[in-house]
C-alpha cells in the first residue's frame, strides 16, 4: 500500500514536471508584412482592445485583396 502510494506520487511528480515550460514548441507566427502592420495600427487606433485579433485579420485580408486587385491601399 505504501509502495503504491509512493509510485503514484512519483508518477504525479514526473507528469507535473514534464509539462513545465519548454516541452511545447512555440506556435508559428505569420511574417510581418506592410498589410499586417497597417491592419494592426488601424485596429489599435480605432478599436482599442475589443476583439483586436478579429479586426486585424479582417483588415489584413481587406488590404491584401486590394493589393491583388491593383488598387492603392490607404494607410
Amino acid at each position: 500500500m505504501i509502495r503504491s502510494a509512493l509510485l503514484l506520487g512519483a508518477v504525479a511528480l514526473t507528469a507535473g514536471c514534464s509539462f513545465r515550460g519548454g516541452d511545447f514548441t512555440p506556435l508559428a507566427t505569420e511574417p510581418e508584412t506592410p498589410c499586417s502592420r497597417q491592419a494592426e495600427a488601424f485596429c489599435k487606433e480605432n478599436l482599442g482592445s475589443a476583439d483586436l485579433s478579429t479586426c486585424v485579420k479582417r483588415e489584413k485580408y481587406r488590404c491584401e485583396l486590394l493589393e491583388e486587385q491593383g488598387e492603392k491601399v490607404e494607410p
